[in-house]
């Protein structure tokens, strides 16, 4: 919240002090708060940041889980703090843009200690300005990469006090556990929509598409392609970028070649949605490679591998080759559909359960629970 706590209308259910006089109204508001559980009666608040439009992958992550949330009855609210909010509409499915948003200066937002907050990891200061807050914090980690970035040198995660994170992959989980020991993974695979990102029924043409963090890449594979291979001048290229999610979805659909380059990359949506689609994909080896893209610790052989950018106009041209003569081999189009088979809604939905109600919810429950029995006894014994 990019405000204080003071700001944020929120109240703390349960007070600093329990004495025999108000022992029984903290009781009494305890069991209301697990009442809560019972009656999926509490709140899950997801902390968005407003990207004014922009298709984000990490951004549609956080709406599809809580979307699932919702439909599972539970009670979600994405959270922002922007005068002019934008918002997701403009690109992606309006049952993501039509979920329950709130600004949280606006002072409509009252949080107790059966509710929880989930923040991106990118929010440190919003971390750091709820710590008092009495509800449960969950830190949400896409791109560990951003958290060495943003938090300054000398302070240390634990010190905001959150101690349970939800990452999407496992090669996240395990940076998250060998620089930050203390604090509870849980994974929970994002989910690609199989209606949208889907194989044509028409042939391919032969068209190249281009994913790219920077847009100089695209010109430095280009032009040497078209340099070397000046034969080949009737192969189309197409940058794709900020586009919505359907027109998206089309051009990898059209696309027998979808060339991926994004170092820091958090999942690489954008190379399993070109699988899924039929789409040969090129991408260069990232930093931190997600798991989906490995076969037993191995680099997965439904991706055609680069080191370096100079490598990547010879497999154009040799990919363009073989597909003319119909060569490109069987066994490659058969890792994409396999690496294609992952991550799935299905899938996607599975883990939310297990990780919020199977888990988080459970376990604030019973912490809430434990703390109720502790009140008791003490006051019994007075």
């Amino acid at each position: 919240m990019a405000k204080k706590k003071n700001e944020t209308a929120a109240k703390n259910e349960m007070p600093t002090e329990i004495t025999k006089n108000n022992a029984v109204d903290v009781v009494e508001r305890i069991e209301k708060e697990l009442r809560k559980f019972d009656e999926k009666e509490f709140n899950v608040y997801f902390y968005v940041i407003d990207t004014k439009g922009v298709p984000s992958g990490s951004l549609l992550y956080i709406y599809k889980i809580a979307y699932e949330l919702k439909s599972l009855g539970y009670n979600v609210t994405m959270l922002h703090n922007e005068n002019e909010f934008v918002g997701i509409s403009q690109w992606a499915d309006s049952k993501y843009s039509e979920l329950p948003h709130s600004k949280v200066s606006d002072r409509q937002v009252t949080i107790s200690a059966s509710d929880f907050l989930v923040i991106p990891e990118i929010y440190t200061d919003i971390m750091s300005q709820t710590r008092d807050l009495p509800c449960k914090r969950v830190m949400l980690v896409q791109n560990f990469d951003y958290m060495t970035k943003i938090i300054p040198v000398g302070v240390h995660p634990y010190e905001y006090g959150v101690t349970d994170a939800i990452v999407n992959t496992e090669t996240t989980e395990k940076l998250i556990k060998n620089n930050l020991p203390m604090v509870k993974t849980h994974v929970l695979r994002p989910g690609i929509s199989d209606t949208l990102f889907r194989k044509n029924d028409k042939p391919k043409k032969m068209i190249v598409n281009f994913v790219v963090k920077e847009g100089d890449d695209a010109s430095r594979i280009v032009k040497p392609f078209f340099w070397k291979y000046p034969q080949l001048k009737w192969v189309t290229f197409a940058q794709l970028s900020n586009l919505p999610q359907e027109i998206f979805a089309n051009a990898l659909r059209d696309a027998a070649i979808t060339v991926v380059v994004d170092d820091s990359m958090s999942f690489g949506y954008a190379a399993l949605e070109a699988l899924k689609t039929g789409s040969i994909v090129i991408c260069k080896i990232p930093e931190n490679t997600p798991d989906w893209m490995l076969e037993n610790g191995e680099l997965s052989n439904s991706i055609v591998w680069v080191d370096n950018l100079d490598e990547v106009s010879d497999l154009i041209a040799n990919l363009v080759a073989m597909w003319v003569r119909d060569d490109v081999p069987d066994e490659l189009y058969a890792e994409m559909d396999k690496a294609a088979g992952k991550h799935t809604m299905s899938v996607m939905k599975e883990d939310v359960k297990s990780v919020f109600v199977d888990g988080l919810f459970a376990a604030r429950k019973k912490d809430i629970q434990d703390a109720l029995a502790k009140i008791v006894s003490e006051n019994s014994e007075k």
